[in-house]
């Protein structure tokens, strides 16, 4: 994807800066590690999409969804409330709580193992983007699996994506 990456990345340090927050405060805050933060503010750092960390960033410091994809045209990004200050931190173990709550306990042990290796949204309604499913990828020690174990995985994994919106895709019965 083309854009503005390193703009990105010094955008999103100039906000923590503003917020008076360190790496890895905001790293709590945000339930991700300090070196996911360092990616993020890495004005060399080579991305090929728009990833969920993108979006969590540009929630937290109260910018409009499409605010990154502005940032990356070389615009500002939108408040969401005007000029407010960011959420102030929280603990990691609040944020986990939060995102978690209304799960399984055997969801919530799932996301609590290993690291997010990728993820993805799938729409279950054509044409209703408040009908999501959100896929999570993990594992435990993802890079120290073989390259070609890992292109295995990767493979099985592209084909549940297609599988999921292959099966959204379909049209539903209707109740004649």
């Amino acid at each position: 994807m083309d854009g503005d990456w390193a703009g990105l990345a010094r955008r999103i340090a100039h906000a923590r800066r503003l917020a008076s927050l360190s790496q890895e405060e905001l790293a709590e805050a945000l339930n991700i590690g300090k070196s996911s933060v360092q990616k993020l503010e890495r004005p060399t750092a080579q991305w090929s999409k728009i990833s969920p960390m993108h979006r969590l960033v540009a929630s937290y410091f109260g910018w409009t969804p499409e605010s990154i994809e502005r940032i990356l045209d070389g615009r500002e990004p939108i408040m969401l409330t005007g000029d407010s200050p960011p959420n102030p931190p929280r603990s990691a173990s609040a944020a986990f709580e939060e995102l978690t709550a209304g799960m399984s306990p055997r969801a919530v042990e799932a996301l609590r193992r290993g690291s997010t290796v990728d993820t993805d949204v799938v729409d279950l309604a054509a044409g209703e983007a408040d009908v999501e499913a959100v896929l999570i990828f993990k594992s435990k020690g993802w890079e120290h699996v073989p390259a070609e174990r890992k292109r295995a995985v990767l493979r099985k994994w592209a084909q549940l994506q297609i599988a999921a919106r292959e099966i959204f895709a379909e049209e539903e019965p209707s109740n004649q």
